[in-house]
């Protein structure tokens, strides 16, 4: 992934943004001229034109195929661009300069990129070189040491990189200060230059006890041959030390070695005589790296070493403990995975539902009955208010989280035994065995317009894999992971029914009573609509301890994954697909996960999660306040455009629309609903086609020989339009096709535009006979017109005289039914295009910030408009050819497109002062009225304007809903972190030996202040106090809003207080909506 600034990285931890974009780096080049190989074709910030050349970096002549001028800019790959890139702002006002007296003052600087620091340090990397070069060494080396007084002759030969400010000494003086310090290297002179060496070639001996601290242990042996070879990894290096095990009474025996190193704070490679150990530092390290950045356990070894000696011969004498750090730091992630879960502290005694002994980090911001919501909720929350006690839940598979087959440990298995994201491997493995491999793959097959996720990922892609992949449920507002399984045979229904069960299990370990708590669990699959079709059967079957909440689960399909679905498929409102974020990250560890052993890659990919979800814990606080204060603007603007519109239709229609249901209802194959129209009024240009088609086949056998002629013709005609439409393409590109490239697409354009039309021109001749001299002129005139110009001689091209002559009649009768057909089509498509250009202004208007992302937006809007233009004139030949074909000059059902016919009201933001006075372009009733009575024209109007009141209104339900939400979401996290506080605080003076689930002979003193158990406890009392705090702080910040009901205050009467006014007021509202009206007039 590529790098990110800390507020990118936080925007997509919150959710704000759908996934980590490789697009945004579109605008770059690579180009190896740099040392880091990455430039961007920016143009110059104005502030490096005026400098001299020497003070500007290098830059590069005008781009290859553009006709305006642009500059390269040499930056460093993590840098942003300086079209992007903001400077200090506090840095740019120390810099500006004091106009001069009678001066008008200079302009404001604009924001500039890293370009502006790193001109600053360029003319000071001879101070940086020098500086470098001086920290190689010591003025005072070989001098006589401080000591020399009773050290006759001790001379400063050694010196200590890494300590800040050390003075050179000798070597005694060197053992004597860093007694503390044994993993320091002693950087010894050789007379013109330094070798770097392991301290105990000065005469150190490490001793490792319990008792002695950095002191010698009196009973141990120190003489020459005694002290141990001992490999000590540091975060500085890989030490070949030398080592003594205390020997004094009961701590003597090799087994004790291994606690003897715990106290040192190195964890030991073995447990049975250890001869390597790693610092408590480097593993501290190491993990924070590898959740940070997925660095694997390899590559940071590799880095350690290299550290000892990075250069020469030396390299290969230094050790590598890749094996024995590769299982060393995975037990370390299992402890500390125990430690942070609370299960060295019974922490499971306060969480009674969910699973014993679980290590996952939760969701504190999802309903949990006596943890973040009180148990009155549950049982007194009324119907309106069903959102604030339902769960949301994500479900998605992920196949970049593979694992190769290879010869490896069979008997791997994960040292958190189902504790964490996964399940025990003996009850999945058993029900992979008897429900998984038996699963018909025919039950994935989809009939959802050409989506088929399952279906698409089984194939050779997987070669060489014992597992394909993962899937995974989230919670599906606040992304965090809650349960996962791994994939067999690609992804399987019966695999995401038993992830999907154990995330509902995580709220029932106790009793499926508790689950019942929830009123609703909303549950989102990108193939919902066919994994739905049989699930209750499949539960029944194989979980049938969670049949009674089948029922509870609705089924969504989420927004990315709308386009590949029918509409039947698409549920209103359309849930976000938040977990695509998280795999951005999780693929990051693909790399080196899939070729560990099984229970090695469980372990790591339950550690990365579980990071995730702490750093979306982290950052709760920010996500609920940017989008409860994005969310109250928006359900204003909701209300607003709601009640103007319900003024504008007329309080008759809105009370006759008010007392209809809103439920769909089934009639015949097809749904209907207050939401959408109940039928299509227009046939489509390939729906008449068709018609034709079907038309002439039924006709009688004796006419057997007409009716394929009429077929052909009828082909023949709906191919010369297409051939027309692909012309107007040609002329439109034309006029934009600037670059070499452009050109290159219009000539290869050209050329198959042409082979297609002589090919059709052989057809014409066998149906149009007549018109024989005039294909041949059109041949003849062909070298000199593009054939974008070029004249198809259909029955609309000539006048009627002309189509008697030629014999025509019943070809144009043909052609009027497809143009027709053509021109309803052209219109609808019109609407849609400016419908998306709407959104893309907005979208553009909003959130497009710096050069880049302008220009992009840009890029987007004139595609648009491109397809608009093509539209509007592929209506317009159309209605010129029914025009000529019904000779007649004008026609109520064609009318005259014109540009503010195809103006609009913005649908996107609510109602702009001036709308009520304002109509849609006809276009938006086009067809509608077309072939029906005065009758059947108003009842249309009528319904299309009851369905944009009732989405209206459903959209101002949503956002009173979200907010209402969000306001309770804060409520939770607050409680939620009250509650650990109270946990953690109870637990710090809780310790029983006898029923405690880990022994701590050292630890457990709670008696002690200062015991490590009651500490560490106390540590993370105080944590989830402070987060609390800030977000309760944050929460009633009049710019939140947000508020608590009283203890005894009923929920209901808090919540419906706090609502804002949904109904119309037909008196007050509609005189303000006149008056509004009337000053725009």
């Amino acid at each position: 992934m590529a790098p990110t600034s800390n507020k990118r990285t936080k925007a997509v931890a919150r959710g704000e943004i759908d996934d980590f974009d490789s697009d945004d780096d579109a605008d770059f080049t690579i180009d190896s001229s740099g040392p880091s190989g990455i430039h961007s074709h920016v143009a110059l910030p104005a502030q490096l034109i005026d400098e001299p050349p020497a003070k500007r970096l290098r830059t590069s002549s005008v781009l290859p195929g553009s006709s305006e001028s642009a500059t390269t800019l040499s930056m460093d790959q993590t840098e942003a661009p300086p079209a992007l890139a903001t400077g200090d702002s506090d840095d740019m006002a120390q810099d500006a300069e004091e106009p001069e007296a009678g001066t008008s003052p200079p302009k404001p600087a604009k924001p500039q990129g890293a370009s502006r620091y790193m001109v600053d340090f360029l003319e000071k990397f001879p101070v940086l070189i020098d500086y470098l070069l001086a920290g190689e060494s010591h003025s005072a080396i070989d001098q006589p040491c401080s000591c020399a007084a009773t050290r006759p002759g001790a001379l400063r030969k050694i010196l200590c990189f890494d300590c800040s400010y050390f003075e050179p000494c000798c070597s005694d003086c060197f053992l004597e200060s860093h007694r503390n310090c044994p993993t320091h290297w002693a950087h010894r002179w050789k007379g013109q230059s330094f070798d770097k060496v392991d301290i105990s070639e000065l005469g150190y001996v490490f001793t490792f006890s319990h008792a002695h601290g950095a002191q010698r242990c009196p009973n141990g042996d120190y003489g020459d041959k005694k002290p141990l070879n001992f490999i000590l990894v540091d975060t500085n290096g890989v030490h070949q030390t030398k080592a003594v095990f205390c020997a004094c009474a009961n701590h003597g025996k090799p087994e004790d070695r291994f606690t003897e190193l715990l106290h040192c704070r190195i964890f030991p490679a073995t447990v049975a005589r250890p001869e390597t150990g790693f610092t408590f530092g480097l593993l501290e390290d190491f993990h924070l790296q590898t959740l940070t950045s997925k660095k694997s356990p390899y590559d940071y070894i590799a880095a350690i070493r290299r550290k000892t000696c990075n250069a020469g011969p030396d390299l290969h004498e230094v050790p590598n403990p890749y094996v024995q750090f590769l299982r060393v730091q995975r037990v370390f992630r299992a402890v500390t995975a125990i430690k942070r879960g609370g299960q060295v502290h019974g922490i499971d005694r306060f969480f009674l539902n969910r699973p014993p002994g679980s290590v996952v980090v939760p969701c504190f911001v999802c309903p949990e009955p006596g943890f973040n919501v009180p148990d009155r909720y549950w049982i007194d929350i009324h119907e309106d208010f069903i959102h604030l006690v339902q769960l949301a839940l994500m479900l998605d598979g992920h196949f970049g989280l593979q694992r190769f087959g290879k010869v490896d440990d069979p008997d791997d298995v994960s040292l958190l035994k189902g504790k964490g994201l996964f399940p025990l491997d003996e009850l999945y493995n058993e029900y992979v065995r008897d429900v998984v491999a038996n699963e018909e793959e025919a039950s994935h097959k989809s009939s959802c317009s050409n989506f088929n996720a399952v279906e698409m990922q089984n194939r050779l892609k997987f070669r060489g894999c014992v597992i394909s992949g993962v899937i995974a449920v989230e919670c599906g507002r606040h992304c965090i992971f809650l349960s996962m399984v791994d994939l067999q045979k690609g992804e399987r229904f019966a695999n995401a029914d038993y992830a999907l069960m154990i995330a509902l299990r995580r709220f029932m370990s106790s009793s499926l009573d508790r689950v019942k708590f929830f009123k609703r669990f909303i549950t989102t699959y990108d193939v919902a609509c066919q994994f739905e079709v049989h699930f209750g059967e499949r539960i029944f079957k194989s979980f049938p301890d969670l049949a009674p909440i089948v029922d509870l689960i609705n089924f969504l399909v989420p927004k990315m994954h709308l386009d590949g679905h029918k509409d039947k498929c698409k549920r209103w409102p359309y849930p976000r697909e938040g977990i695509e974020q998280s795999w951005a990250e999780s693929k990051q560890s693909g790399g080196s996960s899939r070729q560990m052993n099984h229970g090695h890659r469980h372990d790591t990919i339950i550690d990365f999660h579980n990071f995730w979800n702490w750093v979306k814990f982290e950052l709760m606080e920010d996500y609920l306040e940017s989008h409860l204060i994005d969310a109250r603007v928006s359900l204003q603007g909701a209300i607003d455009h709601f009640f103007g519109l319900s003024i504008s239709r007329g309080k008759e229609n809105v009370v006759a629309w008010s007392k209809l249901s809103t439920e769909p209802r089934k009639v015949g194959s097809d749904w209907e609903s207050v939401y959408r129209v109940s039928t299509k009024k227009l046939p489509s240009r390939e729906a008449v086609y068709l018609s034709l088609v079907q038309s002439e086949t039924k006709r009688s056998e004796a006419e057997e020989i007409v009716m394929k002629t009429q077929s052909v013709e009828t082909q023949f005609l709906n191919t010369g339009l297409k051939l027309q439409e692909r012309q107007r393409y040609l002329q439109r590109f034309k006029k934009s096709a600037n670059t070499d490239s452009e050109q290159t697409t219009l000539a290869r354009s050209r050329a198959a535009l042409l082979g297609d039309l002589r090919q059709w021109r052989k057809t014409q001749l066998q149906i149009m006979p007549t018109l024989e001299r005039l294909a041949l002129e059109s041949r003849l005139e062909s070298a000199e017109v593009f054939v974008e110009r070029e004249i198809l001689y259909l029955p609309s091209d000539f006048n009627s005289t002309d189509r008697v002559k030629l014999g025509l009649q019943r070809l144009a009768d043909l052609e009027l039914r497809l143009r027709e057909g053509e021109a309803n089509d052209a219109v609808l498509a019109l609407c849609d295009t400016i419908a998306h250009k709407m959104v893309l202004r907005e979208v553009k208007k909003s959130n497009a910030r710096g050069v880049t992302q302008n220009t992009r937006a840009t890029k987007f809007i004139r595609g648009v408009e491109f397809k608009r233009a093509g539209h509007a004139a592929q209506y317009r030949k159309a209605r010129e050819a029914v025009l000529e074909l019904q000779n007649v000059k004008e026609s109520a059902n064609y009318p005259v497109l014109t540009e503010e016919d195809m103006y609009a009201k913005n649908a996107v933001n609510a109602r702009e002062l001036g709308d009520g006075s304002k109509t849609d372009g006809w276009i938006w009733r086009y067809g509608n009225l077309k072939g029906l009575d005065k009758d059947e024209r108003d009842a249309f109007v009528i319904e299309t304007e009851r369905v944009q009141w009732f989405r209206a209104k459903a959209d101002m339900e949503r956002w009173m809903e979200e907010v209402e939400t969000l306001e309770e979401e804060f409520r939770r996290l607050i409680r939620a972190c009250r509650s650990m506080t109270d946990y953690w605080t109870q637990m710090s003076t809780e310790y029983d030996s006898a029923t405690a689930p880990y022994l701590l002979s050292r630890s457990g003193d709670v008696t002690n202040p200062n015991c490590g158990y009651r500490v560490y406890a106390l540590q993370k009392a105080d944590m989830y106090r402070r987060i609390g705090v800030h977000a309760e702080k944050c929460f009633l910040d009049p710019k939140v809003g947000g508020a608590w009901p009283d203890e005894k205050e009923d929920i209901n009467e808090f919540l419906r207080k706090r609502r804002p006014r949904l109904e119309v007021d037909w008196q007050k509202d509609g005189k303000d909506f006149e008056q509004l009206v009337g000053n725009e007039k």
